[in-house]
């Protein structure tokens, strides 16, 4: 899960940069640009990052608030699998949400 927050992380101009990262996972979910009013027409499209990781191979998925991103982390998260949330900042509490809802799962 990736949240681009940063003015610098949510620049259209390391599409590029991005796409030869998150090629290497199995499954990207991709949050809304932090900062994406204040980038605008340089702003990444999302959109096209996840159909260029998806040509790669890559099941990748741009969603549009935080709430569908834990519901489809939640949703693709397996045991035994590994789940890395990045961003340079909260993530609105993703992290922590995420583990307490895969503890509760895992204690029916």
């Amino acid at each position: 899960m990736l949240e681009p927050r940063s003015l610098t992380a949510g620049r259209d101009f390391f599409f590029d940069d991005w796409v030869a990262a998150l090629r290497l996972a199995d499954r990207v979910v991709l949050a809304p640009i932090f900062h994406a009013d204040r980038l605008g027409s340089q702003g990444l499209d999302l959109s096209a990052l996840a159909d260029r990781l998806g040509a790669l191979g890559v099941a990748a998925r741009a969603c549009g608030g935080h709430e569908e991103v834990f519901e489809a982390a939640l949703a693709e998260a397996a045991p035994g699998g590994v789940i890395a949330t990045m961003s340079s900042g909260s993530f609105e509490g993703l992290a922590r949400r995420l583990m307490a809802a895969l503890e509760e799962r895992d204690a029916e």
